[in-house]
């Protein structure tokens, strides 16, 4: 715990035993949950109530005799009928691969225009082009969702920078640092405000552990985008690479036939995976070309999502999850392997897809975008 961590909890600890040295530390509010966290890391006694929607403070306070006989520090406080959709919500980590992977068409729109190297174009928002006393967002795309992000930027207030994702396989480490080159030189000031979603979840923590060697400080966003939850997709596609291939191959282009699946797990080789599938595909000659170029590039990003791990090393940043509102409130979802202080959850209304547009989404940004 660094020293700009500890000071609040000394402070409030001191203002404490001066006022009422008997008191119990319990919060019910969400947005005081990190402090929570903090306070029991330095062994004071602290408790961290929160409640789904369906029930109010007036229930917590109800609860909080039992409460307090335990001795759980986090607790979620709902009623008996929220009880089976939460059980299904912790069974459900997977994102939906109708959400995750993107279509043939949008394949193809997004190799016409993908650069050769990973790259930032700055997009129309609500807010300024010219960086000045508002310091810039970064966005890391999924492999979907770019309608999605149109939509944020009409209500972000910040310059906004975009990432172009390659026209070819790129090492996910060597795309970060390259993107990080990039975003020194459109802002030199050492402070990041980061969003990534979906499948951009994994390259966001490996920009982020660039920018912190260097001594820079990160604000992240993490859309639906944790990396657990991103392994956890793709899991589901199959344990090895040819598991992973053949069954994005077949989601995409919705393969039911038994003899093309088997001719496909028969075949070596994404590229020649590809190049089977493409033929069978309607559409021009170029068209073709574009899909099948990327379809290479989006199974290398999905083999590569999956090296991508907690460290020693955790990052010092700031970070905010926002996930459906189906979503546990209490479920970091893996962060707290890879960030030193506690996510921030917020809960938005929509699937893993409408929420990134969704205006509860760029208020939560705008209102926690750092400054300085």
């Amino acid at each position: 715990m660094q020293v700009s961590d500890i000071k609040p909890v000394q402070y409030l600890e001191h203002a404490l035993r001066t006022t009422a040295p008997k008191a119990l530390f319990v919060s019910l509010t969400s947005t005081a949950s990190g402090i929570c966290h903090q306070r029991s890391s330095a062994g004071f006694a602290t408790y961290n109530l929160q409640h789904t929607k369906n029930t109010e403070i007036a229930d917590c306070i109800q609860a909080l005799d039992n409460i307090l006989d335990t001795k759980l520090n986090d607790v979620l406080v709902r009623k008996d009928k929220d009880a089976d959709s939460a059980q299904q919500d912790g069974q459900t980590q997977h994102i939906d691969f109708r959400k995750f992977l993107p279509t043939t068409d949008q394949l193809i729109y997004a190799q016409k225009r993908a650069p050769e190297e990973p790259d930032f174009v700055q997009v129309i928002t609500e807010g300024p082009m010219e960086i000045r006393e508002l310091l810039p967002l970064f966005v890391i795309p999924g492999l979907t969702g770019h309608d999605e992000l149109e939509k944020m930027f009409e209500s972000i207030l910040y310059p906004t920078f975009l990432a172009q994702l390659p026209n070819k396989p790129w090492p996910i480490k060597k795309m970060a640092e390259k993107y990080v080159e990039k975003m020194k030189n459109i802002c030199p000031k050492p402070i990041y405000n980061i969003i990534a979603v979906s499948w951009g979840g994994t390259l966001l923590v490996e920009i982020a552990r660039l920018i912190q060697k260097d001594g820079g400080v990160v604000n992240l966003y993490f859309i639906d985008s944790a990396p657990d939850v991103v392994r956890e997709t793709l899991t589901q596609l199959g344990e090895e690479k040819d598991d992973i291939s053949v069954s994005a191959l077949k989601k995409i282009f919705d393969i039911n036939d038994e003899q093309l699946l088997q001719k496909l797990k028969s075949t070596p080789g994404v590229e020649d995976r590809a190049k089977i599938v493409v033929e069978k595909f309607e559409g021009s000659e170029k068209d073709k070309m574009h899909l099948h170029k990327a379809l290479i590039a989006l199974v290398d990003r999905l083999e590569q999502a999956l090296t991508v791990k907690p460290e020693d090393t955790l990052i010092s940043g700031k970070s905010h999850l926002i996930r459906p509102s189906t979503c546990s409130q209490f479920d970091a979802c893996g962060l707290r392997s890879y960030c030193k202080q506690i996510p921030q959850v917020e809960l938005v209304d929509g699937d893993h897809l409408t929420i990134i547009g969704s205006r509860q989404t760029t208020d939560v940004i705008n209102k926690t975008h750092q400054m300085k």
